[in-house]
């Protein structure tokens, strides 16, 4: 009982001689609390500028008998071109939402509105003579209203596909000079006639057209600060076709009628931009 009880005295005195140790010990600081992932939920607005090209079809076709026999091989070169490239700046506004839905997913909606130069014309020989017709197209403007969905490789680089709604305006140009060496003139059955005399613009027309169409892309963006970010875009954008009357010019007489037709509506657009993030962190 001795025994014991001088084992319990000699582990009593090793214990509190350890406690009496670890108090005199310095106390660690707690660890800081890790920082916070950034989020990309929340508005924007920023601003963009790139560039803009595509590749314009052309035709022509006769509205009525006299505008037939016009554009007949006889008057205009069997083999003139009939397409050509536009290209140009663009540049505009853009305004969004984002939603973080995970660690590494966000989805939103952007909207913008484009001003835009790109445009390009072609001129072509006609029939025997040195004259030469002329086709113009301009995008003048567009816009898009697109959802977005990204994937976040690292939390402040966005990588990301969108599509949806595209909007804009164009405008066309077109006109054929005399048609032939000397005064043309032709009848048709159907009591249309024409009257060239050279070497005056003998038909000519132009329209301006706003269309809806669609447009798909992609592109990145990287959160430069908490509420600056930068991104590089690629869009292509589908409009609808346009048509171009072109009817008699004074001097020249008849009612002969001919129609260009601009199919291919359709335009890459590669741009750079910048985005404020409202109450990004």
């Amino acid at each position: 009982m001795r025994r014991f009880a001088g084992l319990l005295v000699a582990i009593s005195a090793v214990t509190f001689g350890q406690l009496a140790t670890a108090a005199d010990m310095p106390v660690k600081a707690p660890l800081a609390p890790a920082p916070a992932a950034y989020s990309w939920t929340g508005f924007y607005a920023g601003l963009n500028a790139g560039y803009g090209w595509g590749h314009e079809n052309l035709n022509y076709t006769g509205v009525n008998g006299a505008g037939w026999l016009y554009i007949d091989p006889t008057f205009i070169q069997i083999g003139i071109p009939r397409s050509f490239n536009v290209d140009g700046f663009v540049g505009g506004g853009q305004v969004g939402y984002n939603y973080q839905f995970d660690r590494r997913w966000v989805a939103g909606i952007e909207a913008d509105i484009q001003y835009s130069d790109v445009h390009g014309d072609i001129t072509f020989p006609t029939g025997n003579t040195a004259t030469t017709g002329f086709a113009s197209r301009k995008l003048q403007w567009f816009g898009t209203v697109r959802p977005r969905l990204g994937f976040l490789p690292m939390d402040r680089l966005l990588v990301y596909a969108t599509g949806g709604l595209a909007y804009g305006q164009t405008k066309a140009t077109a006109n054929f000079p005399m048609a032939g060496s000397g005064t043309v003139t032709t009848s048709s059955g159907d009591g249309t006639t024409l009257g060239c005399t050279s070497p005056s613009v003998c038909m000519a027309g132009s329209t301006t057209r706003t269309s809806v169409g669609w447009t798909a892309g992609g592109g990145f963006e990287y959160a430069v600060w908490n509420n600056i970010s930068v991104k590089a875009e690629y869009l292509y954008v589908k409009l609808q076709g346009q048509d171009v009357l072109m009817t008699i010019v004074p001097p020249n007489t008849g009612n002969a009628l001919v129609t260009a037709l601009f199919d291919n509506d359709a335009f890459h657009i590669a741009r750079a931009g910048l985005n404020y993030r409202f109450g990004a962190r």
